[in-house]
């Protein structure tokens, strides 16, 4: 399949509609994720495409046209698209050739995401043998879904897309407010970055750069990047899909240039998959390659792994002899130390006060749905609770975060399990013996004075007070106030 291009130039203000449209046919996340029986979009799987076909013809509605067009690729009818999108619509996407037909048949010449209330075009990701043409933009997988949905944006400050591929993430810096940039080594992505920005009527700068080299001494508020990751023996591997031989060229130089680059309270967030050496833990590699062991919160969250057998089978596509390919790549693996691969998200923030390094590896499910809120308010708590000059008012009366429904103790009494509501994506770790003996003391009436008098009343060292203190509120136990 050809890889088309958009004629920027034309007249495009009736295609302002078009999200509006979409949605108003139910073309959204969980929508499609229900007509495909999917978990979540981020799930579909070339392997499956036929069973997605069928269902969308077994449907026979609305949702499920739009999908076997906008997302599957499969034929359409005049008639049937201009019931979907309107004349004016239909025929604005065939003057600039997004849409093509060969008599009656109509086809889409790219696809359509939607994500957190925007749609995104890029192009096909079912391809015939698995083989990527030289400028493909990337599609919207489950990488690209998860930074969109664990990254907290403040709605303003500027921001700074990184490997922006087709845009989406610019784009939703823009819609939340920030002065937002793309940047990209691939003229094409940048091509749909532009029509992303207008389709979702906000504004966003596009650069054809190799990472930062074109940012001269601007610095950012919020920096994100879905880099190329897979680690790749073979030279001839397209670019945008794999940084080397062990995959962390691309994203070491992100991380390294993070002390000039991010502002301070600012927040880099990358998704990848990352590999896994038994002698150099994940946190200690970021860390080497900030440069800097103080003033900065370096959060993981990892998803999935997978052995590196099993990994590399995942990315053979296109690969003419199988059993060669795998065998090379496996034996590079080996050669690196590589044992398995990570799927990821990392946040590096920085933090607005000097403090030895926050760091953590939190296990979690890849969310399916907007978890931005959450992890915004983890981060205001851990810069709050981690600042070595944070002293609790004596007035102030804490109490348990409401995003947990209960505390239960352990059968040995020493630890303490926080179950969370039915809206919180993300565990809390176990609290210790002392956390939880003054987490239950916690009622929101007691002031911080009365606290510490129990504490020393039952028998506990009153300088480990403000430290337990501490960990409740890094651990989000606490209702948090910046005012506190």
């Amino acid at each position: 399949m050809a890889l088309p291009s958009i004629d920027m130039e034309k007249d495009l203000s009736v295609l302002k509609t078009l999200r509006s449209t979409l949605e108003g046919h139910g073309y959204q996340e969980q929508a499609i994720a229900g007509l495909l029986d999917l978990w979540d979009i981020s799930e579909l799987s070339g392997a499956d495409y036929a069973l997605y076909c069928w269902k969308c013809r077994r449907a026979n509605t609305p949702l499920a046209h739009l999908v076997s067009t906008f997302l599957l690729g499969l034929p359409s009818s005049k008639p049937r698209l201009r019931k979907l999108l309107g004349r004016d619509a239909l025929e604005c996407l065939l003057d600039i050739g997004l849409i093509t037909h060969d008599g009656p048949i109509y086809s889409s010449e790219a696809v359509i995401y939607p994500c957190l209330g925007m749609i995104i075009f890029t192009d096909h990701w079912a391809l015939a043998g698995g083989v990527q043409e030289m400028g493909k933009v990337y599609e919207l997988g489950s990488d690209s879904y998860v930074l969109a949905r664990v990254t907290p944006r403040k709605g303003e400050g500027k921001a700074l897309d990184l490997c922006t591929g087709s845009g989406v993430h610019a784009v939703h810096s823009a819609i939340k407010g920030m002065v937002s940039s793309a940047v990209d080594i691939n003229p094409r992505a940048l091509m749909y970055t532009r029509f992303n920005s207008f389709l979702n009527e906000v504004d966003c700068s596009a650069a054809l750069a190799d990472l930062y080299s074109q940012t001269g001494e601007e610095s950012y508020d919020l920096i994100t990047a879905n880099p190329p990751f897979v680690p790749s023996p073979d030279k001839d591997v397209l670019i945008h899909r794999s940084a080397g031989e062990t995959g962390e060229e691309v994203p070491e130089r992100l991380v390294a240039a993070l002390p000039e680059k991010l502002r301070e309270g600012g927040l880099f967030s990358m998704v990848l998959e990352h590999p896994v050496f038994e002698d150099d833990p994940y946190l200690d590699r970021l860390e080497r390659w900030l440069g800097e062991t103080e003033g900065w919160c370096i959060l993981v969250l990892t998803f999935k792994e997978y052995p590196a057998a099993k990994y590399v089978v995942r990315h053979l596509g296109g690969v003419e002899d199988q059993e060669a390919g795998y065998n090379s790549y496996l034996e590079s693996y080996a050669a690196h130390g590589i044992v398995a691969m990570r799927f990821a998200n990392v946040f590096i923030q920085r933090l607005p006060y000097k403090a030895p390094n926050f760091k953590l590896n939190q296990n979690t499910v890849w969310p399916n749905r907007d978890i931005a809120q959450e992890m915004g308010d983890w981060f205001e708590a851990i810069s709050y609770y981690h600042n070595p000059d944070w002293e609790p008012d004596p007035n102030w009366r804490p109490k348990p975060n409401s995003i947990f429904k209960n505390c239960w103790r352990n059968q040995a009494q020493t630890q303490g399990i926080l179950e969370t509501d039915d809206q919180t994506w993300i565990e809390t770790s176990p609290l210790g013996l002392l956390e939880t003996t003054l987490f239950f003391w916690l009622d929101g009436n007691r002031k911080i004075s009365q606290l510490r008098e129990m504490w020393v009343e039952a028998g506990h060292q009153v300088s480990l007070f403000v430290p337990t203190l501490r960990k409740l509120g890094l651990n989000r136990a606490l209702e948090f106030r910046s005012s506190q």
